[in-house]
């Protein structure tokens, strides 16, 4: 018993890794009038909207980066960002490189005024469907503590691949969630050791 407790001390959860892969299904929601997603190459609109520097969004777009708007008639509600070859996660930053044919999907948010209403679930869709031509698999990540996020992310179909803990001494790590498979190709995508559960 005082191993575990130790164990538990030692580890401590800070966020999830979620995946959608092709074939998984994709919950049905019912078409909303005036709901349409784009993107745009506009830096200092994309800047301003993503709240960053122009740097950082000049940054995002020469790495192949990719912003989607989700606009309700005119009013935009939701905006998310898509990273091929090379992404970052968490504070400090965790740098990882991309195999072909997977995306990650980050910085998503729905405005203040918009939420309740289920965008970030359609939204996340609206990039699968755009994308799955090209990209078999999709990954997204929240802290533990954002439940908002865990519901959105789950209500578009994506499955817990991992949970990134901090392993005292040793900082990052993955416990599995899910099936052997997709808990191993998440720690072979950020690079990161998995860990047994106990």
């Amino acid at each position: 018993m005082h191993g575990d407790q130790e164990h538990n001390r030692a580890v401590k959860q800070t966020a999830y890794l979620w995946t959608w892969w092709q074939g998984d299904p994709l919950p049905f929601f019912a078409e909303i009038k005036g709901w349409h997603v784009e993107t745009s190459d506009d830096v200092p609109m994309i800047a301003k909207m993503s709240n960053i520097s122009k740097k950082s969004a000049e940054a995002r777009f020469q790495m192949g980066h990719l912003p989607y708007l989700a606009y309700l008639d005119n009013n935009l509600v939701a905006y998310g960002w898509s990273a091929v070859r090379e992404a970052e996660f968490g504070s400090p930053g965790i740098h990882f490189q991309l195999p072909l044919h997977n995306l990650y999907l980050y910085h998503f948010m729905t405005l203040l005024p918009w939420r309740g209403h289920g965008f970030y679930p359609r939204l996340l869709q609206e990039v699968i469907k755009r994308s799955e031509a090209d990209y078999q698999r999709f990954w997204i990540i929240h802290q533990i503590s954002n439940q908002a996020s865990r519901n959105g992310i789950a209500r578009a179909g994506f499955h817990i691949a991992d949970s990134i803990v901090h392993v005292a001494k040793n900082g990052q790590a993955l416990l599995p969630e899910a099936n052997e498979d997709r808990a191993r190709a998440g720690a072979e995508l950020l690079g990161l050791p998995l860990l047994a559960r106990h």
